[in-house]
């Protein structure tokens, strides 16, 4: 029986290292007898995103933070939970580059969410800063896990992005009162949805949108 290899394939390992190193490691077919191979690491730096959660005076928080990929480069589907302490510092190393949906979630203050771009190697500093306001949440019908955006209807002066949950609840924090477009992605069934919502000052509010 005749080994053939298969052609040179790679497979990347984010982080791989620890303090944000990664590798990639290559295989690919020798040039001698069938079924040998040549297989080399090439190790990179991947991006680190450094941050504070912080409440509405700028104190810091401890927080669970939350990263989700969004993006169609190596970013997509990635995911890193990490630990904000009593000050609300954190960090999460070892990144693909793309774009990603940062969260953190407390026992005493909203869901803050933020998008954010990385770059190959780069280190980005953020800040999750409470924000006053309503708390909007949105039921997506039927229940997938979808990605939101709220957009002031005028101007874009205000702007938020919300991950949303298995259950199909998408939740934004600190919105003020007035016009929105809440636009709906969801990547399982690749539909997305628009509609204009109006938010008031109560506390908290809850809106349904259909994604057929």
């Amino acid at each position: 029986m005749r080994l053939t290899p298969a052609p040179m394939a790679s497979v990347a390992m984010p982080g791989a290292f620890g303090n944000g190193w990664g590798c990639t490691a290559v295989t690919e077919a020798g040039a001698g007898r069938a079924g040998q191979w040549t297989v080399s690491f090439r190790l990179r730096r991947g991006a680190t995103i450094r941050g504070k959660v912080s409440d509405l005076s700028g104190r810091g928080k401890a927080a669970l933070v939350t990263l989700v990929g969004t993006s169609a480069l190596g970013a997509a589907g990635e995911s890193k939970n990490a630990e904000a302490g009593p000050d609300g510092r954190f960090s999460l190393m070892g990144l693909s580059a793309g774009s990603y949906l940062l969260g953190a979630t407390g026992t005493d203050f909203n869901i803050i969410h933020q998008k954010v771009e990385v770059a190959e190697g780069a280190e980005v500093q953020v800040e999750l800063r409470e924000r006053q306001g309503a708390t909007v949440m949105v039921n997506v019908e039927p229940k997938l896990t979808c990605v939101g955006t709220l957009s002031a209807a005028v101007g874009d002066a205000e702007r938020q992005l919300g991950m949303g949950t298995a259950s199909g609840v998408i939740t934004f924090s600190g919105v003020s009162a007035g016009s929105y477009r809440l636009s709906i992605l969801c990547p399982e069934n690749r539909r997305s949805t628009e509609q204009v919502i109006e938010v008031t000052q109560q506390p908290q509010q809850r809106f349904t949108q259909k994604v057929d």
